[in-house]
């Protein structure tokens, strides 16, 4: 049978069936220097079918980076139009999985937040004309132990996406540790472990697309040294991008087959439904939905509900509007424009009033509370309202071998007590989904940002596993940094050590968009963002781009910089934004050191040994897991840890206790007992 009569039946109405075919492939290698070590790009030799590929190479690290877009237009929601997947293989440090099938199983925590982390450095400058979705797939050929891969991942991601043509302009990332006063560039995963601070910056030739820092309470000034030092090799590593993909010719999309076109062959699909907004569009839905628009940002009086309920409205009204007109419009398509809109109507009502939707100031935080000891069947719990922002937060503490052995193969293996989730069901934005309660990656990254904000003013000497979990009941923005401060106050009450209280806040830019100001016939230039403190929900969906910063009296232990839209924010803009989130955070921490806190009775202290295993017996102390464990735990009244690996760590009341249940172990492994 043909091909025509598969695809419809034989009606082709004249039209030829046009096949995607790959642009011509050559090989090209760059070479960048960044400290002490060396950053390696290559294109076109390995995965050549692909739109893009990159391999990537510093030390022993090896990454292979893929680039692929959908080959007909997507009709459904595209408002993340990048998929990024990173795998770890542990043959990449040559070891075999210890599953029972021999094989890596789902998605770990560490694919997932570095997923998360390239996904949110690239998607802001992906083409926003491109109606194709991308997929980036990276994998980890070889590992080197003492490089962590996240800036190597989003390196070799930009540059298969620019070798697909399917990004604006290359994105570098580089790593910068503070260790003694002291900037490394890319350091090792023992350096970066005695760091003061770390800061992995992502970002093109311009400005930033994301910033993470994670310190010990470090100081404005020497974030800023290590921003600028960030930026020096980022613009190196981006013009090596730029050079290696001047050398291949990018495939356009228009050569591969839309909707229409094979509606036209007799395939049963959707027709093709743009959904990037055009100038015409955005003056009509202005026209359309400016007045209502003006009236739900400046009622002042108007509750959380009420705002998110007349948003709903106008969409809903300016969809019947439009798409009674024209059946071209969708209606992702109008609250694409409707978010435009928002974003340059929160902008021209700060200005011509200086108050916002909830009747404040740009730089004004909102009014905050806290109560403690609120659920008496836990070790700790703080109920925190910021405005119509309410965060539950639960803390439990727990002996020490309940901990957990993380990193494994790639990363090393280490020790991890203390574990955060956050989690923020529908109902806490007045919405319904098909599974309220859902773990996933934006759950993972924001408890990661919670745990960077903590862990710094832990003692490291608190020998407890502590598990915090955080509730958002109801979120009128600013719902992840708002968990910070009465994280603390929960772990407190639960007794947990910590050097001081810290607290956590988030600032936003809202600037008009470029299609917003060719639709108006404006120029863009010279136009300065607004920034705005402690946002909105309807103010932090509708940004170009946020900060959260979280931190102490004495310093800054956490920031994250995401870019939404527009163009990416230089570094002096960022600066700014750090000035007013952490003059914020410092305020609030006058209220927060007066709530007074009477610890739980702690947990009985207990006492830890870890045991050195020769390399060739590691293997026998592995097959001793089962009864044998349990026999010399219950002998003994001890907890045994034995990793995959063959580290031993013993928990107990006493350390003779615990010297002879290893005592009796490592005799079982002399005598070949399992």
């Amino acid at each position: 049978m043909s091909a025509s009569r598969l695809l419809g039946g034989g009606r082709t109405h004249g039209r030829t069936l046009r096949l995607f075919v790959a642009a011509t492939r050559t090989y090209v290698r760059s070479v960048v220097e960044l400290g002490q070590s060396s950053l390696v790009l290559e294109s076109g030799n390995l995965a050549r079918l692909a739109d893009g590929s990159a391999f990537v190479q510093m030390g022993n690290l090896s990454i292979l980076g893929t680039a692929m877009r959908r080959r007909m237009e997507a009709f459904y929601s595209r408002r993340k139009p990048l998929l990024v997947d990173y795998r770890e293989r542990s043959v990449a440090v040559g070891k075999i999985p210890i599953t029972q099938k021999r094989r890596e199983l789902g998605f770990s925590d560490v694919e997932l937040k570095t997923s998360s982390i390239v996904q949110r450095a690239l998607t802001p400058l992906m083409n926003q004309e491109n109606q194709f979705d991308v997929q980036v797939l990276l994998t980890l050929l070889s590992s080197d132990r003492n490089l962590d891969v996240e800036t190597s991942c989003i390196n070799a991601a930009s540059l298969a996406l620019g070798v697909a043509g399917t990004i604006q302009e290359p994105v570098g990332a580089v790593c910068i540790a503070n260790i003694g006063d002291r900037l490394v560039v890319n350091p090792s995963i023992d350096e970066r472990s005695v760091a003061d601070a770390e800061l992995v910056y992502a970002g093109c030739r311009t400005g930033a697309t994301l910033v993470q820092f994670r310190g010990r309470e470090l100081s404005t000034s020497e974030l800023n040294d290590m921003l600028y030092e960030a930026s020096s090799h980022v613009i190196k590593i981006v013009k090596a991008q730029a050079d290696i993909i001047s050398n291949f010719d990018q495939q356009a999309p228009t050569d591969d087959l839309s909707y229409e076109e094979i509606f036209e062959l007799g395939v049963k699909i959707k027709p093709s439904i743009k959904v990037i907004p055009t100038k015409e569009l955005l003056h009509t839905v202005r026209m359309v939905a400016a007045p209502q628009l003006s009236q739900i940002l400046q009622d002042s009086e108007s509750s959380a509900r009420g705002r998110l309920e007349g948003m709903l409205r106008l969409e809903r009204e300016t969809g019947r509007v439009l798409m009674g007109n024209s059946e071209y419009v969708s209606r992702e398509l109008i609250t694409r424009s409707l978010n435009k809109i928002v974003v340059g109507e929160i902008h021209d009502n700060i200005r011509a009033s200086g108050r916002r939707c909830d009747g404040r100031k740009p730089l004004e935080a909102r009014a905050s509370s806290y109560e403690c000891q609120i659920l008496p069947e836990v070790h700790g719990s703080t109920l925190a309202e910021l405005g119509e922002t309410q965060v539950l937060c639960s803390c439990a503490v727990g002996r020490l071998d309940l901990s957990m052995m993380r990193g494994g193969y790639i990363r090393g293996e280490y020790l991890q007590s203390l574990f955060v989730t956050w989690e923020r069901p529908a109902s806490a934005i007045a919405t319904v989904t098909n599974s309220s309660f859902y773990y996933g990656k934006l759950e993972v990254d924001r408890a990661e940002l919670i745990h960077s904000s903590i862990s710094p003013v832990m003692d490291q000497e608190y020998s407890y596993t502590v598990r915090l979990h955080c509730d958002v009941l109801s979120s009128d923005g600013n719902g992840v940094m708002a968990a910070v401060a009465p994280g603390v106050l929960a772990m407190l009450s639960a007794g947990v050590a910590l050097k001081r209280r810290v607290s956590g806040t988030s600032v936003c830019a809202v600037k008009r968009t470029s299609t917003e100001f060719e639709a108006e016939g404006e120029e863009e230039e010279g136009e300065e963002p607004m920034l705005i403190l402690d946002p909105t929900l309807i103010e932090e969906e509708n940004c170009c781009y946020i900060l959260n910063l979280a931190g102490t009296e004495k310093g800054i232990t956490m920031i994250s910089l995401d870019l939404l839209t527009g163009k990416p924010p230089p570094i002096d803009v960022i600066e700014d934004m750090v000035d007013v989130a952490y003059t914020s955070v410092r305020q609030e921490l006058e209220t927060i050191n007066e709530v007074e806190i009477v610890p739980r009775k702690p947990v009985d202290e207990e006492v830890k040994l870890e045991v050195e295993i020769p390399e060739g017996s590691r293997s026998k102390i592995i097959a001793l897991r089962g009864s044998s464990i349990s026999n010399i735990e219950e002998q003994f009244d001890c907890q045994i840890n034995i990793s995959s690996r063959g580290r031993v760590i013993l928990y107990g009341k006493s350390e003779d206790q615990l010297q002879e249940a290893s005592e009796t172990m490592l005799n079982l492994v002399a005598q070949g007992r399992a």
